[in-house]
């Protein structure tokens, strides 16, 4: 089984400190730790705590580093470098940019960032970036997953970035908010509350010779459908 990871937001009032929030993780056996935004304080309260840290991009930040290597080199160096033993595994540009006036914008920022990345010695950390399902514009069943065309150039893009790496660099991957509740809540009348909810008894969708029992793998197994069919078949979700 693979480990278990939460995301450690931070827009809220009366929080408890990062390092009582590190206790919180390791006390439950967390592995993985994904903040939005680079947090010197929070940072700090990782190093040495081998946990696998993903480190978020602003969307703000986007463009400015796509535009500018030396913006990409500023913001390793200020965000990334100082912090080696912080157990970073990821770089993730962006949240759910692609699908906004930001998303071209994307690819030109990993490729830079995998640049400042390998220029200081750290190729084991992965460049990639967060979307969301909804830049599906077919999803069921899950093998006609397809990407809407408003986002399909952004996408190739991404992928293509991807695969032209060099074999150097670790394996290639997409992260994906997978909301299989926001799907049943949009559609209560098509998709079953078990369907979202992992309780369903017997397959819900047959999709070839895979029975779905859950939204959750349907949605997924869609992204991957959609990625194989503008070239992203060896990216990992």
């Amino acid at each position: 089984m693979d480990s278990i990871g939460i995301c450690y937001g931070m827009t809220g009032d009366n929080l408890p400190s990062p390092p009582d929030v590190v206790a919180l993780y390791k006390k439950y056996f967390i592995e993985k730790i994904r903040i939005y935004s680079p947090n010197p304080e929070v940072q700090n309260a990782l190093q040495l705590q081998d946990l696998k840290v993903a480190v978020g991009v602003r969307n703000e930040d986007i463009p400015n580093i796509a535009a500018n290597q030396t913006a990409a080199d500023k913001w390793v160096s200020t965000n990334i470098s100082p912090y080696n033993d912080s157990g970073i595994q990821y770089v993730v540009v962006g949240n759910e940019v692609i699908g906004s006036n930001l998303g071209k914008y994307v690819a030109p920022a990993m490729a830079n960032l995998r640049n400042s990345l390998n220029s200081v010695k750290l190729v084991a950390i992965r460049v990639t970036t967060s979307v969301y399902t909804g830049v599906l514009s077919m999803s069921s069943p899950p093998s006609q997953g397809t990407f809407s065309p408003s986002v399909v150039d952004d996408m190739t893009a991404i992928v293509s970035f991807l695969n032209n790496l060099p074999p150097e660099n670790p394996q290639h991957v997409i992260m994906v908010n997978v909301h299989p509740y926001f799907a049943y809540a949009a559609d209560p009348e098509h998709i079953s509350l078990e369907y979202a909810l992992f309780t369903a008894t017997s397959p819900v969708v047959r999709d070839g010779n895979l029975d779905y029992y859950n939204l959750f793998d349907a949605m997924v197994d869609a992204f991957y459908a959609a990625l194989e069919k503008i070239g992203g078949a060896s990216i990992e979700v």
